[in-house]
């Protein structure tokens, strides 16, 4: 496998068809074309299908994109720091952060960063949930967000720069607003900003000391770029 055989694979994987993949690298149809039967014939095994929406990787070349996509970006990153060591390029770094590190810590933190490094160019891309794939095959170089369960860690490095504690939210002028125990929360709807499988203990566990017993049924999980539920079921408390 050659570099370039990978970056026209991957040009053509995320743009759908040989045509647009040459045109956004700069390089004829045939050209592209003739890199993908010489990878193909490496593997001895199709990479790509043609499918009504344009090419789409097969079950092999979908395995391979998430290689291609680690070996090109570590070799990006090769050449920018042979650049910045010869002096001629700042290079950028992809980061991945989730809304609420976006919308509090982040604009300070970048610009304390651009004091420091004013020579890089910083990417910022939201990411949601803690399974990070865009981290994983190599499109970003660091998350700010949850950490991964342990099953999912493998070839991750993590390390707290933070903690924040569970707390217990109604709406305004939700009839238990005002209770000063969990207790008189049982039987109650909640709503997680995080799956349950995704916490330390599961919720039954946490509430349980407090002799509260919440049935998988009233457990709901919602996830959006502004953490936000429509209160559609009454009573609705919301746990995070």
């Amino acid at each position: 496998m050659k570099v370039q055989q990978l970056r026209y694979f991957v040009s053509v994987a995320d743009q759908g068809s040989v045509r647009a993949a040459a045109d956004s690298l700069g390089v004829s149809p045939a050209a592209v074309s003739q890199a993908l039967r010489e990878l193909e014939a490496s593997l001895d095994t199709p990479l790509l299908t043609r499918e009504a929406q344009g090419s789409v990787p097969s079950f092999a070349g979908r395995q391979l994109l998430i290689h291609a996509r680690l070996i090109l970006g570590q070799v990006a990153r090769a050449e920018e720091e042979i650049a910045q060591i010869r002096g001629l390029a700042g290079g950028y770094i992809n980061i991945g952060v989730t809304p609420w590190v976006s919308q509090s810590i982040l604009p300070h933190a970048l610009a304390h960063f651009r004091a420091l490094r004013p020579e890089i160019r910083i990417n910022v891309h939201e990411t949601l949930g803690c399974a990070h794939p865009a981290l994983r095959d190599g499109t970003l170089d660091l998350v700010i967000g949850r950490p991964p369960p342990p099953q999912l860690r493998t070839n991750f490095h993590a390390r707290d720069i933070f903690r924040c504690a569970f707390g217990v939210i109604a709406r305004l002028g939700h009839p238990l607003a005002g209770s000063t125990s969990l207790r008189d929360l049982g039987g109650q709807d909640w709503v997680l900003t995080m799956a349950a499988d995704e916490l330390a203990e599961p919720l039954a566990e946490l509430l349980r000391p407090y002799g509260v017993e919440p049935r998988p049924e009233h457990i709901h999980f919602a996830q959006s770029a502004l953490k936000r539920v429509m209160n559609s079921v009454e009573p609705l408390p919301a746990a995070r």
